[in-house]
């Protein structure tokens, strides 16, 4: 009958009542194609008297063994290019057969090099080829099925219902955004998107998306929000993304682990408020130019392999979180902004002291372990001790219980101010519903006597070092030597230090027979009230004066210029002997 029935009989117990399946398969009989039909019919054998009488009706199955013969199930086409395919049937026709060629998104996606195929009875089995050709549509490249994700991509106009289009208006004329993360989408991303100048939104996140992003995108001069992350893009990051992008307040490019080179300079951003490049393969350092970007709240580079020195980030007086974290960065611990919230700098080689002074700042969460040179302790506010503390006995004690003592542990706050000796009370509250105790409120307290610790002054010490600067020999263009100086303690407002040079009997180098002998970059460093706990650097060196006047000795002094009360007669550090040289 050209069917298979399995199984061939069904058994119904008397107990159950549930229904039973029977699977039919049409057989293979290597006939002529077509269609035709065969009936199954059913026979009852029971001792029921209802059922053995009952009639069961015929189930007609219409039957058909043709089909077509495609060489491939699944094509990949990059924009432009086409690919082809052959197509055969199975079995001979007894007429002709045209299978029709159409794809499911239209001809603004794919097109074919032929409407249709023609099959005879005496050509069936000569397999026919087929070419198709994906459309540049100027938007999404790759090979995305479009039947799947972008079925509703048809037509000219990508403002009537495309999915992940926006547009201004239903023109066509203005593509604002376009959001397309999620997707599965691959293949690389079209160059033509530079041609969209109006977009404002380019959400393509979290797809498969291959290949170097493309430098066209640095066109898009009115695009504010900017999503890349979480793709397997490689290269490096187009310097036309930070040179030309002057409207970009989101950027963000991270976990795309082939995506290496350098962070390029950030001058230009001066809208932008995010940046997220974590978790890609980028070197070099953090470019000083982050610091011309003033709007920015967040920031994240880590685990990249980002090395040298951190620019002075406490300058950024907006940034709210900051994750440098898993990189090989070096020199001091990062400087704090005013409005920095949470910070992680951990597995780095960061070296000298934690600022205790973090603990007069916004930050309530930091991370910085993994930093084998970094050394000293968090402040309270950020280590998990605690400005109160309830001492507790609950009801139903045993009189030994009741009577233990409870020992509690000070611990005075380095706060860095300079407050001289004062006094700090400590008061008790009884707390409870024993009215016994309550009563005898307020308990008596305790009265500590602080001696403060803090005075004005300055640390100069040698670069890369913790020792303090002795001093030594430097040249005319050659031979540098760099110096690190901070503060010991807050000002209450902004403090200047100026180096000033002399000679060795302490004559100013300006009344000298030979004049100044060396130049300082920078000559003044400016410490404010919230980034004093910052270390600065200066470059001292011999001044190229083209005369040869032989060596010479010099005295080097770092001055106070301010009016800060704590700072105004304080002394700086040892002064400096040099030997300089000339060459």
């Amino acid at each position: 009958s050209g069917i298979v029935c399995s199984p061939t009989e069904l058994i119904f117990e008397a107990s159950s009542g549930c229904c039973q399946s029977m699977a039919v398969t049409v057989a293979s009989s290597g006939g002529v194609g077509g269609t035709a039909s065969a009936t199954i019919e059913h026979t009852v054998a029971t001792a029921d008297l209802a059922y053995a009488s009952a009639s069961i009706g015929q189930i007609s199955v219409g039957l058909s063994n043709a089909y077509l013969i495609l060489s491939v199930t699944t094509l990949t086409a990059t924009e432009g290019d086409s690919v082809s395919y052959s197509v055969a049937l199975n079995t001979a026709p007894t007429s002709d057969v045209t299978v029709s060629l159409e794809a499911s998104c239209g001809a603004s996606c794919l097109t074919f090099d032929q409407s249709s195929l023609v099959f005879t009875p005496a050509s069936w089995s000569i397999p026919q080829t087929v070419v198709a050709t994906s459309v540049s549509d100027g938007l999404v490249a790759g090979a995305t099925s479009s039947s799947a994700v972008l079925e509703d991509w048809t037509g000219d106009n990508p403002c009537l219902g495309w999915t992940g289009v926006s547009c201004t208006d239903v023109t066509g004329t203005c593509v604002e955004h376009l959001r397309l993360s999620g997707l599965a989408l691959t293949g690389t991303i079209s160059r033509d998107l530079g041609g969209l100048t109006h977009l404002s939104t380019l959400q393509l996140h979290s797809n498969s998306l291959r290949g170097a992003p493309p430098p066209e995108l640095g066109e898009l001069r009115e695009l504010t929000d900017l999503q890349l992350q979480s793709n397997l893009l490689t290269s490096s990051i187009p310097v036309e993304y930070a040179g030309r992008l002057v409207s970009l307040s989101n950027w963000q490019m991270g976990d795309n682990s082939g995506l290496s080179g350098t962070i390029p300079s950030l001058a230009a951003l001066r809208a932008l408020t995010s940046l997220g490049l974590r978790n890609n393969a980028l070197t070099g350092s953090v470019p000083n130019s982050i610091l011309d970007v003033l709007t920015l709240t967040s920031l994240d580079l880590s685990g990249n392999q980002l090395s040298g020195e951190v620019p002075a980030l406490a300058d950024l007086v907006s940034l709210n979180t900051m994750d440098l974290s898993d990189n090989q960065l070096t020199g001091t611990f990062p400087g704090i902004g005013a409005a920095l919230v949470s910070m992680e700098v951990d597995s780095n080689r960061f070296e000298g002291a934690i600022l205790e002074s973090l603990g007069g700042t916004a930050l309530t969460s930091i991370a910085a372990d993994n930093n084998p040179d970094l050394c000293g302790t968090l402040p309270p506010s950020l280590s998990g001790k605690t400005s109160s503390l309830d001492l507790v006995w609950a009801a139903g004690l045993t009189q030994s219980e009741y009577l233990a003592p409870k020992s509690v542990e000070l611990s005075l706050v380095r706060d860095f101010v300079v407050a001289g000796q004062h006094d700090v009370t400590i008061s008790m509250v009884a707390q409870g519903t024993s009215r016994t105790y309550t009563e005898l409120n307020p308990l008596a307290g305790y009265s500590v006597a602080v001696l403060d610790i803090d005075s004005a002054g300055a640390y100069v010490v040698e670069a890369g070092t913790t020792s303090g600067w002795t001093g030594g020999s430097v040249g005319e263009l050659v031979d540098p030597q760099q110096v690190q100086v901070s503060l010991t303690s807050q000002p209450s407002q902004s403090v200047a230090l100026q180096w000033e040079e002399y000679s060795t009997d302490w004559t100013p180098c300006g009344e000298t027979s030979e004049g100044c002998q060396l130049s300082f970059d920078p000559l003044l460093l400016t410490f404010t009230i919230n980034s004093w706990g910052s270390t600065q650097k200066t470059i001292v060196q011999g001044l190229r004066d083209y005369v040869a006047d032989g060596d010479y000795t010099r005295r080097v002094l770092l001055k106070y210029v301010t009016t800060d009360s704590t700072s105004a007669g304080a002394t700086s550090s040892d002064t400096t002997s040099f030997t300089g040289y000339n060459k």
